[in-house]
Order: structure tokens, then sequence, then C-alpha cells
């Protein structure tokens, strides 16, 4: 028996140049585009409730691949062309110590982080996360990184081979000393637990507040914004960026693709049909093991291939509650040989209690639970959005084949689409081309009925109306 509620057919707006025109050629090619999550229209697409909850080791860890994808950026940095616009895809987080091409900078990292980890700072700050067990939000952990960022540039510069490379880091290590936050780490490392949660979240709230306004302010203030803006991306924005493409590591990259269960709604056809004159596809849902859904000629997790696969409809949910997920639980786009020995396990052969748990102790189940995270944030919307009442097709990209992509698209077959509704406002050249392109994939597919409808505004009820053209018949 198929889904319960999900109609026979669901609708999907599209422009005419998005349908018609080169390079898209979407109805030519008979393609449905998946756009990524997070290029969609909504900066709440998607939005996962990310914190970091763990033990000492974990804590540890997480501190080891932070201070080493700064020395990787540190390294790199005179080496960039100076219009180098950096972001977070600048950063590396799926590397290890491995990676270093030489056993000189291999050796060097060693004792930058021997010299990290003594620092009775940082020492005070793992204690202070692993002791209170703490979920640490991600505006709590950026702010905690901004703390001890000074800590890891004053480890590298020390350690540097070259009076060159000390001035830079030197300069850099002063640049990251000017936020008046420091104080903040000292009442959280001191008493600890003493601090309540609600009191811990006001506190973390302002001080991220007022870092972000100082560094607007410094840039303001600079001669060269250019050249700061580079230079504070390594000593201001590196602990914030860094933390976003960690992010990467447990929240792989969605690909959506939305359809719609009315399509009389004026302003849906506004927004999504460019301004009345794009058109809708009318497609036709099918049955699969319960499931309804369309066959798609796409991409599938675990093969290189492009093959025809059953992809389900999921309702979109509309709430404000957002996802939550523990990051260290959740490490899902590294090998399990990468994430064991470089969060899991310590330099004594001591292991996280996540070791044994979740993952190592039954990974199927750590896998649907894993899988059904994934799912449900590409479908929930904030409320505001409840109009378009949304069902959408969902591929997530965990082996990152298509990371740099904004969108995918793919083939469907032409049985699948049944009709197209002309816009209010479509020009009569494109009904035309849309109708001879309909004809040819008729006479391709041996089909013989198609169904063509005019949307238009009905004086008579003072609502839009979507009529059928009984005379456009294909033969």
């Amino acid at each position: 028996m198929p889904e319960k509620n999900i109609p026979q057919f669901l609708y999907r707006m599209r422009s005419c140049q998005k349908l018609l025109d080169a390079p898209f050629c979407e109805l030519q090619n008979q393609e449905l585009y998946f756009s990524r999550l997070d290029k969609l229209n909504d900066p709440y697409e998607g939005f996962l409730d990310v914190y970091w909850e763990g033990d000492f080791i974990l804590w540890k860890n997480f501190l080891r691949r932070y201070l080493l994808s700064l020395y990787k950026l540190s390294i790199l940095y005179p080496f960039l062309d100076a219009n180098h616009e950096f972001t977070c895809e600048d950063i590396d987080v799926y590397g290890t110590e491995s990676d270093f091409p030489n056993e000189n900078i291999k050796s060097s990292f060693y004792k930058i982080a021997e010299a990290f980890f003594k620092d009775e700072r940082i020492n005070a700050f793992l204690n202070c996360l692993s002791i209170t067990k703490r979920k640490m939000h991600e505006k709590d952990i950026k702010i905690f990184l901004s703390i001890i960022h000074p800590i890891a540039f004053e480890s590298i510069y020390k350690e540097s081979d070259s009076d060159d490379k000390k001035q830079t880091y030197l300069y850099f290590s002063n640049l990251t000393k000017d936020i008046p936050i420091q104080n903040l780490f000292e009442r959280l490392t001191e008493n600890p637990q003493e601090i309540e949660e609600k009191t811990l979240s006001i506190l973390m709230d302002i001080s991220f507040s007022m870092h972000e306004q100082l560094f607007l302010l410094r840039l303001y203030n600079c001669d060269d914004i250019k050249k700061d803006i580079r230079i504070s991306f390594i000593t201001t924005r590196f602990p914030n960026e860094f933390i976003n493409k960690l992010i990467t590591l447990t929240v792989p990259e969605a690909f959506v693709c939305s359809f719609m269960t009315h399509i009389d709604n004026p302003a849906l056809w506004g927004y999504y049909a460019d301004g009345h004159k794009g058109a809708c596809l009318i497609f036709k849902c099918a049955d699969s093991n319960g499931k309804t859904g369309i066959s798609l000629n796409a991409k599938t997790t675990g093969s290189s291939d492009n093959i025809f696969s059953f992809i389900k409809f999921n309702k979109v949910v509309y709430t404000r509650k957002a996802i939550s997920v523990n990051f260290f639980k959740f490490i899902n786009t590294l090998p399990l040989d990468v994430l064991y020995e470089n969060w899991y396990k310590d330099g004594e052969n001591f292991t996280s209690y996540l070791n044994d748990f979740g993952i190592n102790k039954d990974i199927n189940m750590w896998r649907k639970e894993l899988w059904r995270m994934m799912e449900s944030r590409a479908v929930h919307k904030l409320p505001e959005w409840r109009k378009e009442n949304e069902y959408r097709l969902v591929m997530n990209d965990f082996l990152r084949w298509d990371s740099d992509k904004e969108g995918i698209a793919t083939k469907y077959n032409f049985e699948s689409l049944d009709g197209i509704v002309f816009g209010y406002k479509m020009q009569t050249k494109d009904k035309l081309a849309i109708m001879k392109l309909i004809e040819k994939k008729c006479k391709e597919n041996n089909r013989h009925t198609f169904n063509f409808y005019q949307a238009e505004y009905s004086f008579a009820t003072n609502s839009m109306e979507i009529r059928k053209l009984d005379f456009l018949n294909i033969e």
C-alpha cells in the first residue's frame, strides 16, 4: 500500500529559462534539478543544532585537530596569491599528521602540539569541558576557540624555523590577543561547575555578539580593508570558519528537489515561476514497497555509475525546533580507522567512551540513526513557509562526490511527467516551444496522451484557477 496522505500528483514550478534555455534545458533533458541545501533561499534550511559533548580524550583530540588545521593554513599562507579570498574551504579538517610531505614539518608539528598541551590554560580548558560535561553549542565553542586562539598561535611561532616566519606568526599572535573576552576564560575555568547552564548561555551569547561587532569595527577603521580581511581570516575569523568546516564531518552535503501539493496560490507562482511567466510540471507519484516516490537516473551512495533508482518523497515538516546532534557521536565522513586513531583514541592506547558506544557497538543501528537524522534535517523548514505545503526528494552526499557543486541535475522517466500548466503571463513563444518539445518526446516514447493546462484568474470566484486545455491533444 502507498503511504497515506501523499497525493497522486505533485507539482514543480519552474521558469521558462530553466525549462527551455541552455545550459539548463531541463525539459529537453528530462531533468530535475537538486539544489544544495545551503544554497536555498532560506538560511535556516537544514539547520542543525550541532553540539559538542564528550570526555577528556575527545576534547583533546578536538583541540589537536584545531591546532593541526591552523598550522597547515599558516604554512600555506605566505605562498597564496595576495588576492586570494579565504573561506572555510581553505581549512583542512580531513587530513592528519601523516599527510605532511616530509618528516621535518611533521616533527615541527609534534613539538608545537607538545608545547600547546603543556600550557596550563589549555589543560584548564580541557578540564572545564570534560568535568562539567556540558553541551557546547556552536556559538559556545566558537567563543572558546577564540579565547585559546592566541595560545595556538603562540605555540606555532615559537617553533618557527626562520626569522621571517617568526615575525609573521608573532604579528598574527599579537593581533589575536586584541580580543577583550579573555577574562571570560578565567571565569569559566576557575569554577566551571558553579556556573549555571542558563548563565553560561547568556555569557556566551553576549561574548559572541561582542566579538562579531569588534571584528566589524576593526575592519571599518582599517586603511586597507582587503588586506585586513585577509589577515583577519587567520587571526580572528579562523575559529568560526574552522567550526563551519568541521561540521561537514558529521553533516554531509544534502541536495533537495522541491514539489508542492497545490498550485492555486498566486504568490507561489510569482516567486517560483518567474512572476507567472513560467510553468508548472505535474508529476505522477509512483509506489514501491509501500513508499511513494519517483524513479530517477541518479548517482546512488556506494556507486560511481548512474543507474535508475527509486527515491521517495518526503513531506516537509514546518517547525522552529532544530534537530540536535552530538558532533563527536556522528563523525561519519572519515574512514573508521582514521576516526578511531584521530578522534577516539589518545597516544597511550586509552579510548573514549564513544568508541564503545554507537558506531563500534552496533554500526547498523548507528547508520540507521544517522540516516534518520540526515533525512529529517533536509525536510525541516520554519512555519512561515507552511503555505507551500512542500514535499521533497533528498540526496545526501556522504561520499562527497558533489561537495563542490551548487546543484545536481538528474534524469526522470518521461512517463512520470503527466502534464504542464502554463503560467498566467507566459509568452506565446514559450508555450509553442514547450508544446513542440512535448510532441517530440511523446513520439519518441510512443505516448498518446499528455495534459496541458492554463493558469488564470477567475473574476467569478475571485481566485486563481487551473483550466485544462482539452483541444491541445498530442496525436
